[in-house]
């Protein structure tokens, strides 16, 4: 059992994204939330929440060199930060076989999409005065449809300065406020920056994952919320059970509440 965004209790399957989630609870998110206390706290653990999060949690910590060093976003490059959101946001030679449902190759959402090109029209207008006379890259959204990564790579190729210009400090607000502000899309799937709203950035929308486990770090089950209240544990009878055994007998249950014998309605 574990507390919820919302302050609430809800129920998951103990793995170790949720031991994480429990330490977590104990230890930052049981102080008032915004207090000094509680900011204090987790700003003195901040190697060690970062530690667990890139360890542990299906939101990892975005700050990374290409190297894969852990870092700040003020001590990564416009490039690093390009290819990082591109990694954790597009994903790889995924999908769900002959579930069909999700494609191999995508991204997680259309907003990430949309963020991402956002960064990179920023960016542009930020190093243009590097090589004035290149054909502008980021064009149009649709460029990021397919193979993302390559156009990053031709961004860094057209302005190689972003390979050694460290982030703006103008530059990380502008990032983080495109992760934070809901008006901009579905929530981020990392933690890009360790404050006193760690809550927020590590409880925001935690259960889609469960249903894309190929969109999470190594597609490592052992990372994602997989709700499993005490109502469905009475009922998890046997090991690998096929679902439609799972829903024939649900179908049953509730014929049999109606007070028919008859099933094959």
């Amino acid at each position: 059992s574990l507390k919820s965004e919302l302050g609430e209790p809800i129920h998951k399957l103990l793995n170790k994204g949720m031991a994480c989630w429990r330490e977590f609870d104990e230890k930052y998110f049981s102080l008032k939330f915004g207090s000094p206390e509680a900011e204090a706290k987790i700003m003195k653990d901040k190697d060690y929440i970062i530690k667990r999060l890139n360890e542990s949690f299906q939101k990892v910590y975005f700050g990374e060199k290409a190297d894969g060093r852990v870092v700040d976003l003020e001590e990564m490059t416009y490039a690093e930060v390009l290819s990082r959101a591109v990694r954790l946001m597009y994903v790889v030679d995924g999908g769900d076989g002959a579930a069909g449902r999700f494609a191999p190759n995508r991204w997680i959402d259309v907003t990430y999409k949309t963020r991402v090109f956002t960064w990179m029209q920023r960016f542009e207008r930020r190093l243009r005065n590097t090589n004035p006379s290149a054909e502008a890259v980021v064009t149009q959204v649709s460029i990021l449809d397919e193979k993302p990564w390559e156009v990053v790579e031709k961004f860094a190729e057209t302005y190689p300065d972003a390979k050694t210009i460290l982030m703006g400090n103008e530059d990380i607000a502008f990032f983080i406020n495109l992760c934070k502000d809901l008006r901009n899309g579905k929530p981020v799937n990392f933690v890009p920056v360790i404050d006193k709203e760690l809550v927020v950035w590590f409880k925001r929308d935690s259960l889609w994952v469960s249903e894309q486990v190929d969109a999470t770090i190594d597609k490592d089950p052992e990372r994602v919320c997989t709700l499993h209240g005490p109502v469905a544990v009475k009922h998890s009878m046997k090991v690998d059970e096929p679902i439609k055994d799972i829903l024939g007998n649900i179908h049953s249950g509730y014929v049999k509440l109606a007070g028919s014998t008859d099933t094959k309605e």
